[in-house]
């Protein structure tokens, strides 16, 4: 079992590049010469997003990039962090490199992805919430949120709600990093054959759906198991706009294959 904390010790020297590239190595070989947590079953690592091993350690990657670079913008910013719908960890253990694990907590809905979390990652917190529930966290408990196909998912009820949630749990003056989706996604799908057939298929004809981010307005279908997840398209400008009072909008990162979000609380 991997010992995370000596682990985050050794890896706070690493490059931020040569510290991902090892967890890509280890799932597309098994060769592990850092001692890096193991992971999952497929299984269980495709239940979050149909890819597992090397694939989905890329993904993971370019979203770390993305958080890593917005902490050294902010290097104010200290203190425990939320990974919010962690899944089994995929992100949450290149996250070590910034933090150590006890500064960690990560929360999802899904017992077998939290057990998984767990499992491979002691030291770090997992714990499982029902979908629509209050977030089980005090008011101002992290400096930092971070939520990868989170929000993508979500109906604008529900939305909001998690908004205002990541809001109260969040510290004056705290970071939340929240991946979107929007045309710029769409469109994407649109050119690839088979994504342009099952996404036509949850939200209808694209000229409709053109039309109505078009009219700013929020595009949502329902899937899977849960009454508020889907998919949620979000007109331009939307986060900027709606997200006021709880955030003030940084930026919106278009290099990734998501759109980031980088918001912060006002201060006190």
């Amino acid at each position: 079992m991997a010992d995370l904390g000596k682990l985050h010790q050794y890896a706070r020297s690493m490059r931020r590049d040569a510290w991902c590239e090892a967890f890509v190595q280890f799932a597309a070989s098994g060769e592990n010469p850092l001692g890096l947590p193991a992971f999952p079953t497929e299984d269980i690592q495709r239940l979050t997003n149909s890819q597992a091993n090397a694939e989905t350690m890329r993904g993971a990657a370019d979203f770390y990039r993305i958080f890593d670079e917005t902490l050294m913008a902010h290097p104010g910013t200290t203190g425990r962090l939320l990974d919010f719908g962690a899944g089994w960890g995929r992100i949450t253990r290149l996250l070590l490199r910034s933090l150590p694990p006890e500064a960690i907590t990560a929360v999802d809905v899904d017992d077998r992805l939290v057990d998984a979390g767990a499992t491979q990652l002691p030291g770090i917190e997992f714990l499982r919430m029902e979908s629509g529930d209050r977030l089980p966290f005090a008011d101002a408990s992290f400096a930092v949120v971070i939520a990868n196909s989170v929000f993508s998912h979500l109906s604008e009820a529900a939305h909001h709600f998690y908004v205002s949630e990541i809001a109260r749990i969040l510290s004056p003056g705290g970071l939340f990093v929240g991946t979107t989706l929007s045309l710029r996604t769409y469109r994407t799908w649109l050119e690839q054959a088979a994504y342009r057939d099952w996404i036509t298929g949850l939200l209808g004809e694209p000229d409709a759906v053109l039309a109505s981010l078009a009219n700013r307005e929020f595009v949502y279908a329902r899937s899977g198991r849960w009454t508020d997840y889907g998919i949620a398209l979000l007109p331009e400008g939307y986060v900027q706009e709606r997200w006021r009072p709880h955030f003030s909008l940084i930026a919106t990162r278009d290099d990734y294959k998501q759109d980031v979000n980088v918001a912060r609380t006002p201060a006190q």
